[in-house]
């Protein structure tokens, strides 16, 4: 299994080796553990691309990539993968494109069968309602009851509480208890990871993004892995997580220089901002002693508005600049 890879041609903000060769490596790592291990089918968890915003050259680099792998490649539609993370734009998109030439095959509202004695890949692609209908974790109902049944979904499952209260997102322990809940459910999105777990029936597998996008602390220590599926004769899924040699240390490929950089402008913009509000202040009070001068002196209701128009003008012009 192999987890999100986001695709992309230039090097994300804080990257200071080459991203893509990065990702090319760690690919062809993969194809290798492929061939050494024997395996029938490789499984990727959504957004293979970083946006559907890319140009032909970038998505036929990973087209020639991807024809080396020694496996056929499943997956489904990742939110970064979709245009407003619409699936009913895949038709339109680098990966619409790749599924079209069965360079990857989409399991998205399918069920394959690999054979007798093999197992049934279906998936759930990213959607609007994606954490929001738990249901997508489970079987849809016309997949095959045969053979052990592994689901591939793309959304913020989770084996712990979220980062932010506000965040959508599914407990393990939700996904299973559906009813329909696969013998294995491999999900991507979230590019921590939750490694493999076990909860009643249905073994999970997060095995963490291939990619390292951010430069936070998190990403810059989290190992760069994949996982592997093994099922036995008995139908019994096991499965291992493999660190890619080919991954560099996180401290050697991520900088925060820009962080720290962005830290020091937002401390210069706040300290901007307040001595413009304490201009802004003196300037309400100005306002309010203009309007009470002409109003007690009885001064022209021309000049009056003229004069408070001139303020308003000035109060405008120190918002903008604040903002």
């Amino acid at each position: 299994m192999i987890g999100d890879v986001h695709w992309r041609a230039e090097n994300p903000i804080g990257r200071v080796d080459s991203y893509q060769a990065a990702l090319t490596e760690k690919l062809r790592e993969c194809w290798a553990l492929a061939r050494h291990h024997r395996v029938d089918a490789i499984i990727q968890t959504g957004d293979l691309f970083d946006s559907p915003d890319i140009a032909q050259t970038t998505m036929d680099d990973l087209w020639d990539v991807l024809e080396e792998a020694p496996a056929p490649i499943y997956t489904v539609p990742g939110n970064h993968d979709l245009y407003g993370s619409n699936p009913e734009t895949l038709y339109r998109t680098p990966l619409g494109h790749l599924f079209r030439r069965r360079v990857v095959i989409n399991t998205s509202g399918v069920a394959h069968t690999l054979g007798a004695e093999l197992p049934t890949i279906s998936g759930q692609g990213y959607t609007f309602s994606t954490d929001i209908d738990k249901s997508q974790y489970g079987l849809f109902v016309d997949a095959p009851a045969r053979g052990v049944s592994v689901h591939i979904t793309h959304g913020m499952l989770l084996g712990g509480p979220p980062p932010s209260e506000t965040m959508r997102w599914t407990s393990l322990e939700e996904a299973a208890a559906l009813p329909n809940a696969p013998d294995v459910l491999v999900n991507g999105h979230d590019h921590a990871g939750f490694g493999v777990r076990r909860i009643g029936r249905t073994l999970f597998i997060n095995p963490g993004a291939l990619c390292r996008i951010k430069a936070d602390l998190r990403e810059i220590d989290r190992p760069v892995q994949v996982a592997l599926l093994t099922i036995d004769e008995g139908g019994r899924a096991e499965a291992e997580l493999i660190r890619l040699e080919s991954a560099r240390p996180g401290t050697e490929v991520l900088s925060r220089d820009h962080l720290i950089a962005e830290i020091e402008r937002e401390q210069r913009r706040a300290e901007f901002t307040a001595h413009l509000s304490a201009e802004m202040r003196e300037a309400l009070d100005v306002s309010a002693m203009v309007d009470e001068i002409a109003r007690t002196d009885r001064v022209d209701e021309a000049v009056r508005r003229g004069a408070l128009r001139r303020i308003s003008a000035a109060l405008e012009e120190l918002a903008g600049r604040a903002a």
